[in-house]
């Protein structure tokens, strides 16, 4: 799939989203600054239930492609925040949205 991340993107896969009708709280974890899983959150049965829905989700590609440039917080594409910065500097794609400066 061959995304252009600079532009608004189509986000009608979201209704297909397997975590649609879900607490979305599960997908948005408070971050660990020591001794969670390596990946930056505590290992909550609600993290790990989270990432099992996004593996078995028919639109999981289309959720990390759109998260990577847009979404700088939460499990997205089966993928967390580390995760995924990992992937953007690898494929050298740039966070269009920030976080907020405190």
């Amino acid at each position: 799939m061959s995304v252009d991340h600079k532009k608004q993107p189509d986000m009608s896969w979201m209704e297909k989203a397997a975590c649609r009708k879900q607490d979305p709280r599960k997908w948005f974890p408070p971050p660990t600054r020591s001794g969670g899983n390596g990946r930056g959150y505590r290992t909550t049965p609600e993290v790990q239930e989270a990432l099992l829905t996004c593996n078995s989700c028919e639109v999981k590609k289309n959720c990390l492609e759109y998260s990577l440039p847009w979404e700088p917080f939460g499990i997205w594409g089966g993928k967390t925040e580390q995760e995924r910065s990992k992937i953007r500097n690898e494929r050298n794609i740039a966070l269009l949205r920030t976080r907020p400066s405190y």
